[in-house]
């Protein structure tokens, strides 16, 4: 959640690099959780933020990235609940 937080500021802010580095690093988390449905956008907005490019398309990505992993994280919660 706290990289979902500097996600929606380095947005804000418009700091582009430093949003590519931050999706950089939930990669590895997405793709150990298998959310498959994230697998494709969080690389997509690594690349257009770092290359500086399609940037108005990032906004709608880091939303949906957010969507999923909160959706995700509830789904997980639940399930550690039953155990």
């Amino acid at each position: 959640p706290g990289l979902l937080e500097e996600m929606d500021e380095h947005l804000r802010n418009e700091e582009y690099k430093a949003l590519s580095k931050c999706a950089h690093k939930l990669k590895s988390s997405i793709d150990t959780m298998g959310i498959e449905s994230l697998r494709q956008v969080i690389r997509s907005i690594e690349q257009k933020a770092k290359n500086n490019e399609r940037l108005e398309l990032i906004p709608e990505q880091v939303s949906e990235t957010r969507r999923i992993i909160e959706h995700s994280f509830e789904e997980l919660k639940q399930k550690m609940e039953v155990l």
